[in-house]
């Protein structure tokens, strides 16, 4: 009998629990039960469910991830900072408070997760990513040629399959975030930074000489800040939440975002491998339209802790 009640599922909730299963979030498993209450899997839903660890507020300096598939996640701690530079929209230097703690991917997003949104949940667009030269892609590679709205469909199907609130971060956050409680052009001081794996200061740009890269390299092939994050400086730009204001005056300066611009344009931060150092540092700001999408584009996600 129990082998025909199999037999008997339809093939659409055979393909959602697989796609379930590899999910593994508690959320995803409870979504299944709601649409398929008699499922032939409900047993082994129930259990999953049951046996599963769960943690909805992890601690600052605590790495975790949501769900099988999800982003290695990284809290970081509440605090504050000096944010900008005296240099062109840097300007002026004002303090931002981050009242509470908030996650971050210890990486950029890489194309395998990018592929399970798109292949097997269809909530992402699916896509061959491009470089301007050829080079073998690998699965951690980070995910590039996303526009802004590309991005907001993967924090959305994120959000839906774990039931917690993954966005983009804030401009704000994401100085926070690459300073790492400093105060100088990089997260490992002024040294310019050094085409180096194992060097402090190391990262992946481009000068024209030393380090002429011409492609990314994998995520987190260089040493993490000291909140435990990868690649904040340089690898593949990075898309923020916020419009972008060619200053900062009005901006928020409790580490939300800013959502009223003269124009519709969201802002770039990190640098790229094909980007000048002065372009990496933690304070330096870029943009583009949220519909623009290149090779040195990717992104990284934010996760509200409750």
């Amino acid at each position: 009998m129990a082998l025909l009640k199999q037999e008997n599922q339809s093939s659409a909730e055979q393909d959602q629990w697989r796609t379930v299963k590899l999910v593994g979030s508690k959320t995803a498993y409870e979504n299944f039960l709601k649409e398929y209450p008699e499922s032939f899997y409900r047993d082994q839903a129930i259990s999953a469910i049951n046996n599963m660890p769960f943690n909805s507020s992890p601690n600052p300096g605590q790495a975790f991830a949501d769900c099988l598939v999800c982003p290695d996640m990284m809290v970081v701690p509440a605090g504050q900072y000096q944010r900008g530079s005296n240099q062109d929209d840097e300007q002026p230097i004002n303090t931002v408070i981050i009242a509470k703690p908030f996650a971050v991917s210890r990486f950029e997003i890489t194309f395998e997760q990018w592929m399970v949104c798109a292949t097997l949940a269809n909530a992402c667009q699916n896509k061959t990513p491009s470089y301007p030269i050829n080079t073998e892609i690998l699965s951690d590679f980070p995910v590039v040629d996303v526009t802004w709205n590309h991005a907001q469909e993967y924090v959305q199907w994120l959000s839906s399959v774990t039931g917690f609130n993954y966005r983009l971060l804030t401009e704000a956050e994401w100085e926070y975030a690459a300073r790492a409680g400093t105060t100088t052009n990089y997260s490992w001081g002024d040294d310019l930074p050094a085409c180096d794996v194992l060097a402090e200061n190391g990262a992946l740009y481009d000068d024209g000489s030393i380090c002429p890269a011409k492609a990314p390299y994998k995520v987190g092939s260089f040493k993490p800040n000291d909140f435990g994050l990868f690649d904040m400086h340089g690898n593949v730009w990075e898309w923020v939440q916020d419009c972008y204001k060619d200053s900062y005056e009005g901006v928020p300066v409790d580490g939300s975002s800013m959502e009223n611009c003269a124009e519709d344009n969201r802002g770039l931060r990190g640098g790229a491998y094909s980007s000048n150092p002065h372009y990496l540092r933690s304070a330096n700001r870029n943009w583009t339209k949220p519909d623009d999408k290149s090779f040195i584009i990717g992104f990284r996600v934010a996760r509200d802790i409750e």
